[in-house]
């Protein structure tokens, strides 16, 4: 979550639309199915942005349509692509190592004095 609310203080949101380097052709905010009344063969129209813009025919069907947020999480935050299996966790990422350190040591410096101070922490973050 803390990784997320720096993220967020970016002009441009990394996971509002799918023109990133680390999105896939797959990657659509919008999916919308259209059916070729020549054909009868149905295509997915996929927007990737909500800019206006037109969709893009596709392949894909909309339950292989993935969201941006989705795509963000899974391969520029935790870069999951990049591991093997789940026993191969890949290398430490700095980005979420200094996440956890800052969440440590706000929680060590709200409760360091004990309980009753931590109630007057809650009281006012709450």
């Amino acid at each position: 979550a803390f990784h997320f609310l720096i993220s967020s203080f970016n002009y441009k949101l990394p996971w509002k639309d799918c023109k990133n380097p680390w999105n896939d052709p797959e990657c659509a905010i919008k999916c919308v199915p259209v059916t070729d009344p020549s054909t009868n063969i149905t295509y997915s129209k996929l927007y990737k942005s909500d800019l206006n813009e037109t969709g893009i025919l596709s392949n894909i069907t909309c339950n292989q349509a993935r969201s941006p947020a989705k795509e963000y999480f899974n391969k520029a935050v935790l870069r999951v692509h990049e591991s093997e299996g789940v026993y191969d966790l890949g290398t430490p990422q700095w980005e979420l190592i200094l996440c956890i350190a800052a969440v440590y040591c706000l929680l060590y410096l709200s409760l360091f004095k004990g309980v009753k101070s931590s109630g007057k922490v809650v009281w006012l973050t709450a």
